[in-house]
């Protein structure tokens, strides 16, 4: 890869925002000092979890599709497209 293209690559990178997941918030609602997770709380907000999880699972598939299509120009493959839906 040219070192100008390298270049834009890292400036766009240094652009994407950090992601605080839900699920982290969530379980630091729920436990208590001791660490340990009060399962009667994480019932009652089961609607919250299933959300926390469904966007921790998408932020995993896009990172993964992150680091497949970055891989793939790093190491020179022309042409490679890696589509979100995929689940590789």
């Amino acid at each position: 890869m040219n070192t100008e293209i390298q270049a834009k690559l890292i400036k766009a990178l240094r652009t994407v925002p950090a992601k605080p997941l839900k699920l982290i918030d969530l379980v630091n609602q729920v436990a208590g000092p001791d660490g340990v997770v009060n399962t009667k709380m994480l019932e009652q907000r089961q609607d919250k979890v299933n959300l926390a999880v469904a966007e921790a699972r998408a932020y995993t598939r896009a990172t993964q599709h992150a680091r497949k299509a970055l891989s793939g120009l790093l190491t020179g493959k022309k042409g490679q497209r890696y589509d979100i839906d995929d689940d590789d």
